[in-house]
């Protein structure tokens, strides 16, 4: 919480994250599942992993808006408001350093217009159409709620 209001990022909805799974296929599918999530995202960064998750960030997130907060509470504590690849640039080129204490704070999804397909949609409409792809009714309300930015709760009420 400490580095979120620092960064100066969107506070009003954010999620705590943690550490990224170590197993490829973990991460993966974890990263898939919060890749159009809108809300601030907060990570832990491990010295030992810094590429690899910044890498893995940038791909399936996209080259977002992030800040990188650095020995938090200590006399030492830094902030750097950069770009995931700047991030990465960063401890590459060795103006980051990347012994220390890391939390990365990352802006949540923005949907263009492509991804906003339900946009013109009823909440009834857009919950038949997932349920029409398949999904069981809890999933199809959970994908509207998601897709809408709202507690899953309001698209229950709603349909109900």
């Amino acid at each position: 919480i400490t580095a979120l209001s620092a960064s100066g990022l969107p506070s009003r909805r954010f999620s705590f994250e943690g550490f990224l799974p170590q197993s490829n296929k973990e991460r993966e599918e974890y990263l898939r599942s919060v890749c159009k999530d809108v809300r601030t995202m907060i990570f832990h960064i491990s010295p030992h992993d810094t590429e690899k998750d910044i890498t893995d960030l940038i791909e399936f997130l996209g080259d977002r808006q992030a800040v990188l907060a650095k020995e938090i509470t200590k006399i030492n504590e830094k902030y750097f408001p950069l770009t995931l690849s700047q991030i990465k640039e960063g401890f590459k080129s060795g103006e980051i350093n990347p012994k220390g204490e890391f939390v990365l704070i990352v802006t949540g999804y923005e949907a263009d217009e492509s991804d906003m397909f339900w946009a013109d949609m009823t909440i009834e409409q857009h919950f038949e159409h997932y349920v029409n792809l398949g999904l069981s009714k809890m999933d199809a309300t959970k994908a509207v709620a998601r897709d809408r930015g709202v507690p899953k709760n309001e698209i229950y009420k709603e349909l109900n």
